[in-house]
């Protein structure tokens, strides 16, 4: 691993971009497979130039709230 995130968010999404991104997922033909060259792998894991992750562009979001362990 060359990178590591401390940052960890949680985006509000409408229902409609659940469901896309759900219908999108459920797409992908190897979805354990990191390697995978699919539309949806793409997708998912475009990063920015330090290393951070992407939101799918098609998606529209407000509002994030940090993610934590209890």
């Amino acid at each position: 691993m060359d990178s590591e995130s401390w940052d960890h968010r949680g985006y509000m999404v409408s229902d409609g971009d659940v469901e896309w991104l759900s219908a999108m997922i459920d797409r992908c033909p190897e979805l354990k497979n990191k390697r995978c060259g699919c539309k949806t792998h793409k997708e998912l894991s475009r990063k920015d130039d330090s290393g951070r992750w992407l939101m799918p562009e098609n998606i529209t979001w407000e509002e994030t709230f940090p993610m934590r362990l209890r």
